[in-house]
């Protein structure tokens, strides 16, 4: 008798190991993994903190002027308004005025998928009226504005004979996405 209740005994344990134990050790692995993924995790949690503190500590030992030229060079988004505002008055500094905006979303004909570029790109055209010594002044000012623009493209025509010519401009500006 004590041979079948040891045989007994002996199953018992083994069921009990194989419907009991064992899957609850396969969990408590697959805690300890997920545990070591969230621990991980926490880390980069704060050393991405610690990189943020740094960033922020030295962004605030810019002046506020000079942030404020950053944005003005490189603005968060596009403002057409504020553009065309800041072009003309440019322009009458130099006695000219601006005339037939239209402004148009970059060109993104190149980009094959999805554009990941951080800058977006707005193509402005306008015409102005002025001899071609004031035109220059005025592109040279454009030039040495803190805003960001490309002159893309210039033409010109001259409907009598005198020295004022009609100017089209087609002008890049960029701002971050």
């Amino acid at each position: 008798m004590s041979t079948i209740v040891s045989i007994i005994i002996f199953l018992a344990s083994i069921g009990i190991f194989f419907g009991y134990v064992d899957p609850t050790y396969q969990g408590d692995k697959t805690l300890s993994a997920q545990l070591g993924q969230y621990e991980n995790a926490l880390s980069n949690s704060k050393d991405l903190l610690a990189e943020r503190d740094k960033l922020i500590a030295k962004q605030n030992t810019f002046s506020q002027s000079d942030l404020s030229k950053l944005q003005t060079l490189l603005p968060d988004s596009v403002d057409s308004v504020s553009l065309i505002i800041e072009l003309d008055s440019i322009a009458s500094q130099f006695g000219m005025r601006i005339r037939n905006f239209s402004a148009t979303p970059g060109d993104q004909s190149g980009t094959l998928g999805v554009n990941t570029s951080p800058l977006g790109t707005l193509t402005l055209t306008f015409t102005t009226t002025a001899s071609f010594e004031t035109f220059v002044a005025f592109l040279k000012a454009i030039e040495n504005d803190l805003r960001l623009i490309d002159v893309s493209s210039v033409t010109f025509s001259s409907a009598s004979n005198n020295s004022v010519y009609d100017f089209t401009l087609s002008i890049n500006t960029y701002w971050l996405k």
